[in-house]
């Protein structure tokens, strides 16, 4: 067994305490479950799951301008796409 020390706000301690969360028994299932649910995501960041496309396509319509109806606004120079 290996001992642990947790440094809470009291607050958080006398709730935990009082739901039964600190005892040992409660704690080693409560990480055993955040374990398991970890385990079942990538090591990469959140682009890589199929779920946070939709977020990922909002978050690109709040940041990004509309395309022109007129698409001759687009320039081909190079030189303007400084990135690429």
């Amino acid at each position: 067994m290996t001992q642990v020390t947790l440094m809470l706000p009291e607050a958080v301690a006398r709730e935990a305490e009082a739901a039964g969360l600190l005892r040992p028994e409660a704690l080693e299932k409560l990480l055993r479950a955040e374990i398991r649910r970890r385990g079942d995501r990538p090591l990469a960041p959140d682009t890589d799951c199929p779920a946070s496309v939709p977020q990922m396509a909002r978050a690109w319509q709040t940041v990004s301008r509309p395309l022109p109806e007129d698409d001759s606004l687009l320039s081909v120079d190079p030189d303007d796409y400084p990135f690429l």
